[in-house]
C-alpha cells in the first residue's frame, strides 16, 4: 500500500513547539522505511500566518490554521480523485502506487491551486511559487522559499520570475538540446547563439533568490480538470511544466506529469497539484535543530557549536563530487555527535511529555523499560541529520562561506 502522512510545521513563536516537530521528524527519517509513511507531506502554518501579517487589513480575523486546514482538506479530496473509477486519464499513465514508493518517499512538500477560469501559466505560477491568499484562495508552496532577509519585494520577483519563465518556454516550443542548454548553470556560446540569454538569466535569477528548487529531486504533477474548458491546453501545458522543471533545477530530476479529467466531481473548480520530492523547507533543519538542542545535547552553550560544526560539514560535502560526498555523510555526522556533547538517549527535561505519557504501550506506567523503547537513540538521530544534510548538499554542487550554508560564495542567497 502507499501511505501519506500530512503534517502542518509550526510558527517560530514557540522553539518547543519546534522542537516537538523536530522530535517527530527525526522518528520519521531515524527510523526503517518500512515503517515509516511512504510520503509524509509537510505544510507551513508560519507560511500562513506570515500572509495574514501582510495583508492584516484585508483578511482581518482570519485564523492561519484555519486556513491551512481547508487548504489541506481541498488537497487531500482532490488527489483522493485519481481512484475515482470515473476519473478520464487524458494523457500520462494511471496513478501507480509503486510510482509513488519509488519516486516520492520521504519528506515531501506540496504546490496547489485553484480557480473557475484557467490560464496555465498564471495557474501553475500561483501552484509553485511563495505561499499568497488572495479572494479568499489559499495558493502556493507551503515552504517559507526564503531566508529572513529577504522580504516581500523578492517572493514577488520569485512569483514573477516563474510566470515568465513558463510563458517563454509556452512561447518558445524549445526543442530537448536547448532545454539542456538552459538547465546548466554556467553561460555558453550556445545559448547566444539560440538567442536564449534573457531566458538563461531569469532562470538563474530564480535560482539565486531561493534554495527551493535546487533541492527537488523528484516531482509529479497532478492536473485535476473538472471544467471541461480546461481540456484543450492541457497537454501542451504539461510539456512546458516538465521544461521548466528540467531548466530550473537541473534535466537530472524526474519530472511526471499527470491529467485527469473528473466528471463526476460536483466542484468546478479546476486544479494543480505538485508534489516535490526529495525538497525540505527551511522549518524542516530549523526544527531538528531545535530538538537536538533540546532533547541531546548534555549542555545548552554546546548549540553554537553543533550548528557550526554541522553548517561546516555541510560546506565541506558540497565542494566533493557526488558519490565520496554520499558516502561522507555518514562519517561526518558521526564526528559531530561526539559522546562528550551529547546524550546517547534524548533527555525529556525540556521536551513536551505528553507523546511519551499517554503513549498505549505504557499502559499509564512509566517505567524505565518502556520508556526505552519510546525514546530517540542516538542513532535516531544521526539517521535524521544524515537525510537532513544530504538533502540540503547532495542536489546541487555550488560551494558557500562558512558563515551560512545556503549562501554562494560571493554572498547572494542560494
Amino acid at each position: 500500500r502507499y501511505t501519506i502522512g500530512v503534517g502542518v510545521l509550526p510558527t517560530r513563536t514557540s522553539l518547543d513547539e519546534f522542537a516537538n516537530a523536530g522530535r517527530y521528524l527525526t522518528k520519521y527519517m531515524g527510523t526503517p522505511r518500512r515503517h515509516r509513511f511512504n510520503t509524509l507531506i509537510l505544510f507551513s502554518n508560519e507560511a500562513a500566518e506570515k500572509v495574514l501579517i501582510d495583508d492584516s487589513t484585508q483578511h482581518d480575523g482570519l485564523e492561519p490554521v484555519k486556513i491551512i486546514n481547508e487548504y489541506i482538506s481541498e488537497f487531500i479530496h482532490d488527489f483522493s480523485l485519481i481512484d475515482d473509477a470515473k476519473t478520464i486519464t487524458k494523457f500520462g499513465k494511471l496513478f501507480d502506487p509503486m510510482d509513488g514508493k519509488r519516486y516520492l518517499s520521504g519528506v515531501c512538500t506540496v504546490g496547489y491551486c485553484s480557480g473557475k477560469e484557467f490560464s496555465p501559466r498564471d495557474f501553475f505560477s500561483k501552484a509553485i511559487s511563495p505561499l499568497v491568499f488572495e479572494d479568499k484562495t489559499l495558493s502556493g508552496l507551503a515552504i517559507r522559499v526564503t531566508q529572513d532577509q529577504f522580504g516581500g519585494k523578492e517572493e514577488e520577483e520569485i512569483r514573477r520570475l516563474v510566470h515568465e519563465i513558463l510563458e517563454d518556454l509556452e512561447k518558445s516550443k524549445l526543442d530537448d538540446k536547448a532545454i539542456k542548454i538552459l538547465s546548466k548553470s554556467e553561460s555558453t556560446s550556445d545559448v547566444d547563439a539560440k538567442d536564449l540569454g534573457q531566458l538563461q538569466k531569469k532562470i538563474h535569477r530564480l535560482r539565486m533568490l531561493t534554495p527551493f528548487y535546487r533541492t527537488v529531486k523528484q516531482v509529479r504533477v497532478f492536473i485535476f480538470i473538472k471544467n471541461t474548458a480546461f481540456v484543450r491546453p492541457a497537454f501542451r501545458f504539461g510539456k512546458v511544466i516538465q521544461q521548466f522543471f528540467h531548466t530550473v533545477s537541473g534535466n537530472k530530476i524526474r519530472a511526471t506529469i499527470n491529467c485527469y479529467h473528473v466528471p463526476s466531481s460536483e466542484v468546478q473548480n479546476s486544479s494543480i497539484l505538485v508534489l516535490f520530492g526529495g525538497a525540505f523547507s527551511f522549518e524542516v533543519y530549523e526544527s531538528v535543530l531545535q530538538y537536538v538542542d533540546q532533547g541531546f545535547l548534555k549542555d545548552r552553550e554546546f548549540f553554537s557549536e553543533f550548528v557550526d560544526d554541522f553548517n561546516e560539514k555541510m560546506i565541506e560535502v558540497r565542494g566533493m563530487e557526488f558519490s565520496p560526498a554520499k558516502e561522507s555523510l555518514d562519517r561526518f555526522v558521526g564526528e559531530i555527535l561526539n559522546d562528550e556533547m551529547f546524550f546517547s538517549v534524548e533527555s525529556t527535561d525540556d521536551m513536551d511529555n505528553a507523546e511519551i505519557s499517554h503513549h498505549p504501550d505504557l499502559q499509564g506506567i512509566v517505567t524505565a523499560e518502556k520508556l526505552e523503547k519510546i525514546l530517540m537513540k542516538k542513532e535516531h538521530l544521526q539517521e535524521s541529520l544524515i537525510e537532513v544534510m544530504g538533502n540540503f548538499t547532495l542536489p546541487d554542487r555550488v560551494k558557500v562561506t562558512k558563515k551560512d550554508p545556503f549562501k554562494t560564495s560571493d554572498g547572494s542567497n542560494l
